[in-house]
């Protein structure tokens, strides 16, 4: 599933758990049960950092998707806006909001 879709589903009735989210640049990760969060960062061949993916499962707000840059830091966010706020205030935001 495009990460750019999942803040269209039906949250009420749509567990995206075990799902495979693709990021607009075809990185893929697997959505997480019900109240987990997945992060991958990986080091690059020459020794720079790749960007970071991340994924949460928080149940009635959705799955929220994250993806930030390496170099400058810079996060784009997927998901619907509840749960987007909640992660932000959670976990902080390098995207100025």
């Amino acid at each position: 599933m495009p990460v750019t879709e999942i803040g269209e589903t039906d949250r009420a009735t749509c567990d995206l758990a075990g799902t495979t989210i693709v990021f607009p640049d075809g990185f893929e990760v697997v959505a997480p049960a019900l109240g987990g969060r997945t992060a991958t960062a990986e080091r690059h061949r020459d020794g720079s950092e790749s960007d970071t993916y991340s994924l949460a499962n928080l149940g009635i707000y959705g799955i929220v998707a994250a993806q930030t840059a390496a170099d400058p830091k810079h996060t784009d966010w997927w998901g619907i806006a509840e749960g987007i706020s909640k992660e932000k205030l959670a976990f902080g935001s390098h995207d100025g909001n």
